[in-house]
C-alpha cells in the first residue's frame, strides 16, 4: 500500500466514522434530551415547591405579624381609654373635693347663721312680756 492509498483509505475511514458518530449521536440526541428535560423539569418541580413552602412560611410569618400588630393596637387603644379614664377620675375627685369643701363652708356659715337665728329668737322672746 502505497502512500496515496493510504490516505484516500484514511478518508474513507474517517468519513465513515464520522457518520457513523452523527448517526449515533442523532439517534441518542432525543433520549438524552428527554433524560435531561425531565432532569431539569424535577429540579425544577424541586425549586419550585421549595419556594412555594418559603412563601407559605412567609405568608403565615406575615399573617401572624399582621396579628401582632393588630393585638398591640387594642392594647394601645386599651391603654389610652385608661389612661382618659384616670385623668378623668382624678378630674373628678379634684372636682368632689372642691365641691365637699365649699359644702362644709356651706355647712359652717348655716350653722351659725342657725346659732345667730336661736340667738335673735331668745332675745325676741326674753324681751316679749
Amino acid at each position: 500500500m502505497n502512500q496515496e492509498e493510504r490516505r484516500e483509505s484514511f478518508r474513507k475511514w474517517g468519513t465513515f466514522i464520522v457518520s457513523t458518530l452523527a448517526l449515533l449521536i442523532a439517534c441518542v440526541r432525543d433520549p438524552i434530551i428527554w433524560t435531561l428535560r425531565a432532569t431539569v423539569q424535577e429540579q425544577l418541580h424541586a425549586e419550585l415547591a421549595r419556594d412555594e413552602t418559603f412563601s407559605s412560611a412567609n405568608a403565615r410569618w406575615e399573617k401572624h405579624r399582621d396579628s401582632e400588630d393588630e393585638l398591640f393596637k387594642h392594647l394601645y387603644e386599651d391603654h389610652r381609654v385608661i389612661q382618659e379614664a384616670v385623668a378623668a377620675a382624678h378630674t373628678n375627685q379634684v372636682v368632689l373635693l372642691d365641691l365637699a369643701h365649699r359644702l362644709s363652708l356651706v355647712e359652717t356659715n348655716l350653722q351659725m347663721f342657725r346659732q345667730d337665728f336661736q340667738v335673735s329668737q331668745k332675745n325676741e322672746r326674753g324681751k316679749k312680756p
